[in-house]
């Protein structure tokens, strides 16, 4: 009986060291609490959530996300637009290393800011790059001065009416110390649905924006001032050489089999023409400029800048040059504006506007 009571008292010990035990379990679970800064700890982390990377940038009212950085073209060269479309017309190419301000992009385009005008440029053609040094704000008066020297361009300008009623077929060489040569002059195409004759229709606009950039205080030299002469395009470039004129005009039409083909389209030379290179950037800038002033006048769709080294006048030209075709004689709609006095004015005034422009800049 003892035995069995000790027996008894000894698990009764027990079992109380064990409960005590479990007791002590559960009070070593009570002990975390959270302390103030724990508490801070666990608001931050909620109020400090990631931002969003697909959060809304600005955009402005031609659809393009506002940037204001710089890029540089990935390969060798990216060509510059006039709008952004890949049928716009090239203003020039952005060569390897060439550093220029990005304003603005899109899914696919990027706007640059070329000599103070925007431009565009394929995203997929350009990277961005540091800004360049000559970017550097200049002290107040030399930026004034250079401003200054840009806008006092002689107001110049010859304005050569392409064609003539008679053809000139003397050959004569299209470029200096060239081996190949073309005809003096031609008559020009005749329009598919009123028959106009191109030396005439050109005159007509050669006087016209005499007239208009007279108004505007320009001294304006013309090539002929009537149908009937004998002046080949060799020696229409030699006038404008002589004149003492800023730059050259001429004013022609386009032709084409595509009689669908409308607009307005300009020439000049190519940026390594072995005759006049170094005119490349003024004459594709005047060109620009143009055609600029002729689309945003009249609607015409642009047709770009087409650079050759095949066109005479171009060719022997010592001063920046252009050739405007503002409508394609092949098309009916183009052929009756051309003929439109209401039209005329409004081409006319667009032409004026854009050599305003490249004189200003």
């Amino acid at each position: 009986m003892i035995r069995r009571k000790h027996f008894y008292l000894l698990e009764i010990l027990c079992l109380i060291f064990l409960f005590s035990l479990s007791g002590c379990g559960k009070e070593e679970k009570k002990k975390p609490q959270k302390t103030a800064n724990d508490t801070n700890e666990v608001i931050v982390t909620e109020e400090k959530q990631p931002q969003k990377d697909s959060e809304e940038k600005s955009t402005d009212e031609d659809g393009f996300y506002i940037t204001d950085d710089y890029v540089t073209p990935v390969q060798d060269v990216a060509e510059i637009m006039i709008k952004p479309s890949e049928g716009s017309g090239i203003y020039r190419y952005m060569t390897a290393g060439e550093t220029v301000k990005r304003t603005g992009y899109n899914d696919g385009w990027s706007r640059i800011v070329v000599d103070n005008t925007d431009f565009y440029v394929l995203t997929s053609q350009i990277e961005q790059a540091s800004k360049p040094e000559t970017s550097e704000e200049k002290p107040s008066g030399e930026e004034e001065d250079t401003e200054e020297e840009g806008k006092h361009l002689p107001k110049k300008i010859v304005i050569d009416a392409g064609n003539q009623a008679h053809e000139n077929v003397i050959t004569e060489p299209i470029g200096p110390d060239s081996q190949e040569k073309k005809k003096g002059a031609t008559t020009g195409n005749t329009g598919t649905t009123y028959e106009t004759k191109e030396y005439e229709i050109n005159l007509v606009y050669a006087n016209l924006l005499k007239t208009e950039l007279e108004l505007r205080g320009y001294e304006v030299f013309l090539t002929r001032d009537s149908n009937d002469v004998d002046m080949t395009n060799m020696e229409r470039a030699q006038y404008a050489n002589s004149s003492g004129a800023t730059v050259l005009i001429r004013i022609q039409m386009g032709f084409s089999s595509n009689k669908e083909l409308s607009g307005a389209m300009a020439l000049t030379m190519s940026a390594d023409s072995p005759y006049n290179s170094g005119l490349y950037n003024d004459s594709n800038y005047l060109a620009t400029r143009i055609l600029q002033g002729i689309i945003l006048e009249t609607g015409a769709a642009n047709q770009g800048i087409y650079e050759t080294d095949e066109m005479t006048v171009i060719n022997w030209s010592k001063i920046p040059v252009a050739i405007i075709r503002p409508a394609f004689l092949s098309n009916s709609l183009d052929e009756g504006n051309l003929l439109d006095e209401t039209y005329q004015a409004k081409l006319v005034k667009g032409i004026a506007d854009g050599i305003d422009s490249y004189f200003s800049e």
